[in-house]
């Protein structure tokens, strides 16, 4: 009996995979102690993609290596920022010691509580109508920040003032360059004593010098006085910039501070005689 057309199709099929298994056998079937067909085609088209996925890794391992290494330069330059800050502070406050003529005893002293009597501030707001009168500092009464505190520059000269507002976590400072501030100073040489305030354009006046002090000249270095109650004498101010004509009783003198706005980034806050700074930065009695 003829087969019908469907069955001699069947037939051809199974016939095709069965020539095709043995094929596929006999390509796996050792060479000696050759690879397979098969394994050399595996090998051929997976061992790319394997090298390519470990170099992906080793120099994403690498990258994590840098990353890790500038993340613990960056913390050690922060350290070293703030030593050499600290330090500054207190060379400072040793020079303005040394010119006193403190005793060796009372140098140490004051030394020692340096690092406890100074609050590193950062800049957090800049006024551009009126930076040269104010700005804003990241540190407030949680950090023992009040009103009429001493601001430096990283320094040790003097900047300004803690004045209203004074939140929480942040303080308003009047620089020295506001016409409204007023700073008790010396000329150096006991050459005059007087008032210095801003002129509105960065720099500052200093009044109330009398027109019979003689032998002031430009250079000649301003100092706090501490006649004001509020700024301690022996901080730097600044330099007598020009020495203009006598106004009645008094010299016209042109004072420029010390300080310069570029360097206002970090600023140093000196808390009052019987504040401290605990290890959280708080300040307390």
């Amino acid at each position: 009996m003829p087969l019908l057309p469907r069955e001699k199709k069947s037939i051809r099929i199974f016939a095709g995979l069965v020539v095709l298994q043995i094929v596929l056998i006999s390509f796996q079937v050792p060479l000696g102690s050759r690879p397979s067909v098969i394994e050399k085609a595996v090998f051929t088209v997976l061992t790319p993609v394997q090298h390519g996925g470990s170099a992906v890794f080793r120099f994403l391992g690498r990258l994590w290596r840098v990353y890790v290494y500038h993340v613990q330069i960056e913390r050690q330059n922060q350290d070293l920022r703030r030593e050499s800050f600290m330090l500054r502070q207190e060379n400072a406050g040793l020079r303005r010691d040394v010119e006193r003529y403190r005793s060796a005893e009372e140098m140490r002293a004051s030394l020692s509580r340096a690092r406890k009597r100074v609050r590193i501030a950062s800049v957090v707001s800049l006024d551009p109508l009126t930076y040269k009168s104010s700005l804003v500092i990241d540190r407030g009464r949680n950090a023992g920040v009040k009103k009429d505190m001493v601001v430096l520059d990283r320094f040790g000269s003097l900047v300004g003032r803690v004045v209203e507002p004074v939140s929480p976590t942040e303080a308003a400072v009047q620089l020295i360059t506001d016409e409204a501030s007023g700073v008790g100073v010396v000329i150096a040489g006991d050459k005059g004593v007087g008032v210095l305030s801003g002129d509105g354009t960065g720099a500052c006046r200093l009044k109330y010098i009398l027109s019979t002090m003689k032998g002031i000249v430009p250079g000649d270095e301003v100092f706090t006085s501490g006649f004001d109650g509020i700024f301690p004498p022996g901080l730097h101010v600044g330099r007598v910039v020009s020495v203009g004509s006598d106004e009645g009783l008094f010299k016209s003198l042109r004072v420029q501070p010390q300080f310069r706005f570029r360097d206002l980034g970090r600023l140093a806050v000196l808390l009052q005689d019987g504040e401290e700074v605990d290890r959280e930065g708080r300040g307390g009695r």
